[in-house]
């Protein structure tokens, strides 16, 4: 009797959870440690598979988000997206086309190039784990210095704790391979020997 009374509280809870998730069927679920602007792209996403195009679904999220009554994003955040509501476009434009935050960054600074400063500032109060990233892709698309960048994501809300220490402390931050260097098999001007070795 006990194992028939432990299996219909089970069945019962089970339908009461379908229930509920049947009448919340347009709410996205999001993980705890879920980015802001990881929300913001999954609401874009869901409007996007719904039939809007990527411009369409960009507006329409962003506006719903930085409602006053809207409960999505907090204000300062919808403040930042408010101050800079082109490059907060233009990045999550780019994030409509590519899944890669980096990218994104790049694209969004290449088709505004005036208006890095506030993607650096969009993209790091929404994607504060990724400031890093974010700094590096920013300086690789030639238009702003390490240390502006650096200065610009810190005042975002980064954390120097977020940087990679080669970063942080100001160190060159290329794209380019870097070439073998002088000595062996490098053929280089330190003297050594430019045969690979048969060891």
């Amino acid at each position: 009797m006990r194992h028939y009374l432990a299996m219909c509280a089970l069945f019962g809870s089970i339908l009461t959870t379908a229930a509920f998730a049947q009448s919340s069927d347009t709410a996205i679920v999001q993980p705890a440690n879920q980015q802001p602007g990881e929300k913001l792209q999954s609401m874009i996403s869901v409007q996007i598979s719904a039939g809007k195009s990527a411009n369409d679904a960009v507006n329409s999220v962003l506006d719903s988000a930085t409602a006053s009554e809207s409960t999505d994003i907090t204000d300062a955040l919808k403040d930042v997206i408010q101050s800079n509501r082109d490059a907060s476009n233009t990045l999550f434009g780019e994030l409509a086309q590519s899944t890669e935050l980096f990218e994104a960054v790049i694209a969004a600074i290449e088709a505004a190039p005036d208006s890095v400063n506030s993607v650096i500032t969009v993209a790091v109060s929404l994607f504060p784990d990724a400031a890093n990233d974010i700094v590096t892709a920013a300086v690789l698309s030639g238009t702003i210095s390490q240390e502006d960048a650096m200065v610009l994501a810190l005042a975002a809300g980064a954390s120097p704790d977020d940087f990679e220490t080669a970063t942080a402390a100001g160190g060159n931050v290329t794209a380019t391979p870097t070439p073998l260097g002088t000595g062996v098999g490098a053929g280089g001007s330190g003297g050594g020997d430019t045969t690979a070795s048969t060891n």
